[in-house]
């Protein structure tokens, strides 16, 4: 479990990184704009593409379905959450604009919310399972 935290958090971090230098070199390169956004959604495909592949080992090797679900529950708020954060880097640094991002971004986060909130709860419950 460890390993796969250092690989998230290391992902992220480069990532963000990467989004917020492209946000950064805008004004110089406005071609980076396609790059930044290329970016933004090559990395919350590749969480999901994760996620599925995850979630199938874990049906493969008859994981129960509370250690399923709150896998999934983890990676459903990882998708929302770094979509969020893309809407940040992207909008509020003038990459490109757009309106009602607020919103989106509110939306995203609240999305992000409630897969924490499954996660403790599927926690709790195989605990007193357990």
């Amino acid at each position: 479990m460890e390993r796969h935290m250092i690989f998230w958090m290391g992902t992220i971090a480069l990532s963000i990184v990467v989004l917020v230098l492209s946000a950064a070199a805008r004004g110089s390169e406005p071609h980076l704009a396609y790059f930044h956004m290329g970016v933004s959604a090559f990395v919350a495909i590749t969480f999901a593409m994760i996620a599925v592949r995850e979630g199938r080992q874990m049906v493969a090797d008859r994981a129960s379905d509370v250690e399923l679900a709150a896998a999934m529950a983890r990676f459903m708020g990882l998708v929302w959450a770094w979509g969020a954060l893309a809407l940040v880097i992207t909008y509020a640094t003038g990459i490109v604009t757009w309106v009602e991002w607020p919103g989106f971004f509110v939306a995203f986060l609240v999305a992000a919310g409630p897969s924490r909130r499954s996660l403790r709860l599927i926690s709790s419950r195989e605990g007193c399972r357990g």
